[in-house]
């Protein structure tokens, strides 16, 4: 579901726009919601503003982010990145895609009762939604 949009100039953030998106998201008011986000996305300032507004995020890392992240040993576990005095906690999640591989995830969800499983078929649930964006931005 799309609650808000914006077009902008092609120079404009990504980063930035969905700062603006979440905190629309916030004025409407929020309900348990769950943000997406692709490999463009994580940043330890970006992690930060989406804490502070006290939301839960799952976004997917490139090999370039955080080596404690992408270095992360085991399937699932819990790490904690200190950023400009504040202890940013995440969950680490890792899994074999298709092509052999490997995906990390990142997320605030600290509910065991979600596994890997569970957060990859979110994660996979986005897929339309991304592929509908990156075809309305090359228009």
């Amino acid at each position: 579901m799309i609650i808000a949009s914006k077009i902008t100039h092609y120079k404009t953030g990504e980063r930035a726009i969905a700062e603006e998106m979440i905190t629309k998201l916030c004025e409407l008011g929020t309900r348990n919601d769950l943000l997406l986000f692709d490999r463009g996305y994580p940043s330890r300032d970006f992690i930060k503003f989406i804490e502070e507004k006290q939301l839960k995020y799952l976004m997917s890392v490139s090999s370039a982010f955080l080596k404690v992240v992408v270095n992360a040993p085991d399937k699932d576990q819990v790490i904690e990145v200190k950023y400009k005095g504040d202890l940013l906690k995440m969950r680490v999640l890792k899994f074999e895609l298709n092509s052999g591989v490997i995906e990390t995830l990142i997320t605030n969800i600290f509910d065991e009762d979600f596994s890997v499983a569970d957060f990859k078929e979110l994660y996979f649930i986005g897929f339309p939604l991304r592929n509908l964006i990156y075809t309305c931005s090359k228009i």
